[in-house]
């Protein structure tokens, strides 16, 4: 996985534990199972039950001999008042103590512990979830630049992404116009997305047409479809809306 992939995953789950949604459920068998670091280290795919499963993007924590996911291990966190030398001695998951002052920087919104990371992948992503739980793009500032991060992608930044984060998460779109070119363009699309508003996607020069294609599908709007650049795309999503009301998904007429 390279270190796009890692902090798109890493800042996702981030800024889903911040709005307090739990991203797997956790079996109740799964308590106690984790004996050694090797328990950790399948990929975590079923949930926290092999005996105990994580991955490189950390849906799964092995602390203290119990399993956890997740928003389970964040409110550890808090109730425990842990610090800094809880994520030395407490962690035995792949790269847990880095994962461990990511969320405990997250909680306590110090910036400070984002520094006692090495690793620049890891340290950006710790900074870019302060600035998602703070709202404030002044952490994208001070992200430190990392070989390889945005493979394929060479005009969207480092900054861009973690502006688009905080763009997302507190469903801002005015944080967009701070950007330009791509970066701009994807940052309005995926705020369009997160709140189903098509009159976003026009803000998106590149992104415009697929943003009103899926906000059309997602909420059976036909109407929306006829917005499309040509008549094949136009039949292709009013056939999928169609395919849609007839299965039963969704509301017909969508968008109110």
């Amino acid at each position: 996985m390279n270190d796009l992939a890692i902090k798109k995953s890493l800042l996702e789950i981030i800024l889903v534990i911040g709005i307090g949604t739990s991203i797997l459920t956790t079996p109740a068998n799964a308590e106690n199972l984790c004996k050694t670091d090797g328990d950790c280290g399948s990929h975590c795919g079923a949930g926290c039950g092999k005996p105990c499963i994580t991955s490189v993007v950390f849906e799964c924590f092995c602390v203290k001999g119990a399993c956890l996911e997740q928003s389970e291990f964040a409110k550890k966190i808090k109730a425990e008042k842990w610090q800094e030398p809880d994520c030395n001695n407490q962690m035995t998951t792949i790269h847990g103590r880095e994962v461990c002052i990511t969320e405990l920087a997250r909680i306590t919104k110090d910036e400070m512990l984002c520094s006692h990371i090495k690793e620049d992948s890891f340290f950006n992503v710790c900074m870019e979830g302060i600035a998602g739980e703070n709202g404030d793009i002044s952490f994208c500032e001070k992200l430190r630049p990392s070989k390889n991060a945005m493979a394929g992608r060479s005009t969207y930044t480092l900054f861009d992404f973690c502006v688009e984060g905080i763009a997302v998460h507190q469903q801002n779109a005015s944080l967009c116009k701070k950007l330009t070119g791509k970066g701009k363009d994807f940052c309005f699309s995926q705020v369009a997305l997160a709140i189903m508003d098509p009159k976003l996607c026009y803000e998106s020069r590149e992104e415009k047409y697929r943003c009103l294609d899926l906000i059309a599908i997602n909420t059976n709007n036909q109407e929306i479809c006829k917005e499309l650049e040509n008549q094949k795309a136009i039949d292709s999503c009013i056939d999928s809306v169609t395919v849609r009301i007839k299965r039963g998904i969704g509301t017909k007429g969508g968008l109110k």
